[in-house]
């Protein structure tokens, strides 16, 4: 260290000090090298503490780019969800349609853009658009109850019509999804969907119903195959397929139908008679069968197919062939047929009501055939009594009637007195004999009904056996 004095410099233009006012010279001066000695050291030191500072700061930087450019990459890996498909865009161009469901990657904006399209079901109701106008106050009512005018106003009302040039009121609910969201995406504004579809709608359900009749219309059922809805489904579905829509129609239900509002009462009264006359021919055909099972069982399919042919042979008067068919209807009623025109009979012989009728036939004609038998013996004895000795046998044979006839239940003998010569009878019977007749008719009807009643029940057991019998094993 050095004392060392210093003048005040002399600037020109300036007022110059006194001589007496000199600053105070340097008393200490810090030193470290002999490098520092001069300026130009001092800022090699300066320039030196200032690239280390930028040293680092750019080294920060590059790290926080680094960090900056991994989450921007990793920005690209987006979740679907379910019901859900993605769609991966490079430069605004489609490079992969249809991304299932999970965690896919697709380049961060503005090089390329994750698009999602939902998947879900959705629908669009058709309530007003073929449906008659309802106004506020009355969409409480039912629809009998409102105003029934005899015409429409196709400014606020809404209408098809039919194949055969009749009016009706319908209304639709459609339900779709969106299949494909590659073409969804590319040629349907999420905006405009509902509208396009409900407009593929309507066109599918005016030609739709065009080819169809009123009465068909109003009968048929959206479970049906060609059903109306189904048409209608079809046609808008081809509309939506021509536009590149990527949508598909899952389901068309018409919800309801209905004639104009003044003629709804005439169609309801005809549906009505056209329901009552199915419901009575389903009836007829159901007592159909259980009177032909009652009759002769499951042989009688087979016996009216040749009741027919012999009624028509019959009426050719071919007798060749009508006894022929009469005899294979004789040869399944013996049970001796074992088929028919090729046909294996199901249960073989008739069975039912012509079992028994003929059952009742076969001992009829045993019960005629015996009697008469009986009677034809007792008349060549009689014959034979009376060649040998009339008188006897005309005496015994008044007797044997006589008898008979005083034996009758209704018969009532009254003596009279010898010599009576005028005999008033009252034709009122005695009240206690016919006590006794109407006690012996009401037993004989009962002793009837009991053998009328086991009869059948024999007969019916019969059936039951000769059925288990001609059942295969």
């Amino acid at each position: 260290m050095s004392d060392q004095g210093h003048e005040n410099p002399v600037v020109p233009g300036q007022p110059q000090a006194s001589p007496r006012l000199t600053r105070r010279a340097k008393s200490l001066t810090l030193r470290q090298g002999a490098e520092m000695d001069s300026p130009g050291a001092l800022m090699d030191a300066a320039h030196k503490s200032l690239a280390d500072a930028l040293r680092i700061t750019f080294g920060l930087v590059q790290i926080g780019m680094v960090v900056l450019a991994g989450l921007y990459v990793l920005s690209g890996f987006q979740s679907v969800k379910q019901n859900e498909q993605g769609i991966r865009l490079l430069f605004g161009r489609i490079e992969a349609d249809g991304l299932e469901p999970g965690f896919q990657f697709s380049l961060p904006a503005p090089l390329g853009e994750m698009v999602k399209v939902s998947t879900a079901s959705e629908s669009v109701d058709l309530d007003k658009e073929f449906w008659i106008h309802i106004a506020a106050a009355d969409r409480e009512k039912p629809i009998d109850s409102l105003p029934k005018l005899p015409k429409i106003n196709p400014e606020h009302e809404g209408a098809v019509l039919t194949g055969d040039g009749n009016i009706a009121h319908t209304q639709w609910k459609a339900s779709y999804r969106r299949v494909k969201p590659g073409d969804y995406a590319e040629n349907i504004m999420p905006t405009d969907e509902a509208a396009i579809v409900r407009a593929a709608v309507q066109r599918g359900v005016v030609q739709a119903v065009a080819e169809t009749g009123i009465e068909d219309l109003l009968k048929q059922s959206a479970s049906e195959r060609a059903s109306v809805a189904s048409k209608a489904r079809d046609l808008a579905q081809a509309i939506l397929d021509r536009a590149s829509s990527g949508m598909v129609i899952e389901q068309l239900i018409l919800k309801d139908k209905m004639p104009p509002l003044h003629v709804r009462e005439s169609f309801a009264r005809v549906q009505t008679a056209a329901s009552n006359a199915g419901t009575e021919q389903d009836k007829a055909r159901s007592e159909r069968e259980q009177v032909l099972n009652r009759v002769a069982g499951a042989a009688a399919p087979a016996l009216l197919s040749l009741i027919r042919a012999y009624e028509l042979q019959t009426e050719k008067g071919d007798t060749g062939a009508a006894e022929k068919v009469l005899a294979t209807i004789y040869s399944i009623f013996d049970g001796s047929a074992a088929e028919v025109d090729g046909a294996a009979l199901a249960a073989g012989a008739a069975s039912g009501e012509v079992s028994s009728i003929l059952g009742q036939a076969r001992l009829y004609r045993s019960e005629v055939v015996n009697q008469r038998q009986s009677e034809l013996i007792s008349y060549r004895a009689k014959l034979e009594q009376f060649k040998s000795n009339p008188l006897a046998m005309v005496n015994r044979e008044w007797q044997e009637a006589v008898t008979a006839l005083y034996g009758r239940e209704n018969v009532q003998l009254m003596a009279s007195p010898p010599g009576t010569r005028t005999l008033e009878l009252l034709l009122n019977a005695d009240p206690d004999v016919l006590r006794e007749l109407d006690i012996l008719r009401k037993r004989k009807e009962a002793e009837v009904a009991a053998s009328e009643r086991e009869r059948k029940q024999q007969d019916a057991q019969r059936n039951v056996d000769r059925s288990l019998k001609m059942k295969p094993q």
